[in-house]
């Protein structure tokens, strides 16, 4: 008489439980090989907004303010990107919390916040780019006022704010030597034809000048902190 013996019940689960895996494993190697796929095609696409860049340094660390100063002045669509190269535990925490919302470029402890920056302008995906350096405006939509100047002249190539010395006053000199700059805006598509910062440069603010630099100046279009925004005090 042929008889049916039941597995244990221990060796049945782990059966069970193989087959499961097995299934989980397939899904997950099909999922992520289809996300890698969109991922790449989406990667070359561009919307027509705004991808802020938001610079974190070890000892000038106001990324939750920003952030949610930029949420109440801007207008959909943007993205907002943040290279991290000395960000506090707590602006950490609300970056991940933020996932999604909040883009988070990290790096290891030797790359400079331009290598940073380098690669977040690599990725980021709006139309128009604005990097944020020192006290930014505080002021609603501000940033579209910034892009009318280059719907005024097609020729210009950069829109940058900076804050003038005060013992500048009536005088003549060179803005970009002189001047603390604030924020910078310019087409996506600029980086590629004017190239990255430099990385080794002594500070992001020399970095950027140097870049600034290499557009000429009837491209560029300089806005004083003083007459466009009121700076909100630290």
């Amino acid at each position: 008489m042929n008889r049916t013996r039941k597995l244990p019940a221990s060796l049945h689960s782990v059966r069970q439980e193989g087959r499961k895996n097995n299934q989980y494993q397939a899904g997950y190697e099909a999922g992520y090989a289809l996300g890698l796929r969109l991922g790449e095609e989406d990667r070359g696409s561009v919307f027509e907004g705004t991808s802020f860049l938001i610079p974190v340094q070890a000892h000038a660390d106001r990324t939750i303010h920003i952030i949610r100063q930029l949420e109440k002045q801007v207008s959909h669509p943007y993205e907002i990107l943040v290279a991290d190269a000395g960000a506090t535990p707590s602006t950490k925490q609300y970056i991940h919390d933020r996932s999604g919302a909040v883009r988070h470029i990290k790096g290891n402890r030797t790359d400079s916040i331009g290598a940073l920056l380098n690669q977040a302008v690599s990725i980021s995906q709006g139309e128009f780019t604005l990097l944020l350096i020192n006290d930014f405006p505080d002021q609603e939509s501000w940033p579209d006022k910034l892009r009318q100047e280059f719907e005024v002249n097609s020729a210009i190539k950069v829109v940058y704010i900076s804050t003038a010395p005060s013992s500048a006053s009536g005088q003549t000199y060179d803005p970009l030597s002189n001047e603390s700059v604030n924020a910078v805006l310019f087409r996506r598509s600029l980086w590629s034809s004017t190239g990255k910062l430099d990385e080794h440069a002594v500070s992001l603010e020399t970095a950027l000048k140097q870049w600034l630099e290499r557009i000429p100046a009837e491209q560029r279009i300089r806005i004083d902190a003083s007459d466009f925004i009121s700076i909100p005090s630290r």
